[in-house]
């Protein structure tokens, strides 16, 4: 359905850090306003549940790592979560409200190849869509990107074409985009992983 361009990543080289790093490259479409604008109204969006939006932003991953590092000290002390791109202007609060601070960079808006750059160099990269009829039949441009990065993926998906192709070239894994218990296991294997060495991507 869509590619990514091969000489993007000429002369980009896999030089992963020292610590677990979750990479993000993008926005978020969710919406934090308990009463949509008048744009919105228009568009119908007052009617439709507005928790679904809430599974197009990093709530329910920031909610995994933070009940992780309660129960993973060394976790918290050797995972970075990285995000490049505007969604960073959406989840300072978020950031704040599961006291990560100290574990994520909001970058902001990067020059293209430092945005390849953070992809290839993660050990782990977080896709998220949200739960509903929003989702059905979308796949980010970002997915190609990812896969050209030869990184694994943690898709944060409800079932459909995302999820499928993630599952079909074993990208990597796929969770309920609201689903803590499977987030956190993912990201629990992944860290295994990450600390021995190994991976099952």
């Amino acid at each position: 359905t869509n590619g990514f361009d091969a000489a993007d990543f000429v002369g980009l080289t896999a030089e992963k850090p020292a610590k677990f790093t979750i990479g993000y490259s993008g926005t978020f479409y969710f919406t934090a306003e308990s009463k949509p604008g008048g744009y919105r109204r228009l568009l119908g969006f007052d009617r439709k549940d507005q928790r679904i939006y809430e599974t197009y932003s990093p709530k329910f991953l920031f909610q995994a790592l933070s009940e992780l590092f309660t129960e993973m000290r060394a976790m918290r002390e050797q995972t970075e979560v990285v995000f490049t791109g505007p969604g960073c202007q959406k989840i300072g609060g978020l950031v704040a409200e599961y006291g990560l601070e100290s574990n994520v960079d909001l970058r902001g808006w990067v020059e293209y190849r430092e945005s390849l750059s953070m992809l290839c160099n993660s050990h782990l990269l977080i896709l998220a869509l949200s739960r509903g009829e929003e989702s059905a039949g979308w796949i980010p441009s970002k997915l190609f990107q990812y896969l050209g990065a030869g990184t694994p993926v943690l898709a944060l998906v409800p079932p459909g074409d995302v999820a499928d192709i993630v599952q079909e070239t074993s990208a990597g894994a796929v969770a309920p985009p609201d689903d803590v218990g499977a987030i956190k296991q993912a990201l629990r294997t992944a860290f295994a992983e990450f600390s021995s060495g190994t991976s099952s991507f």
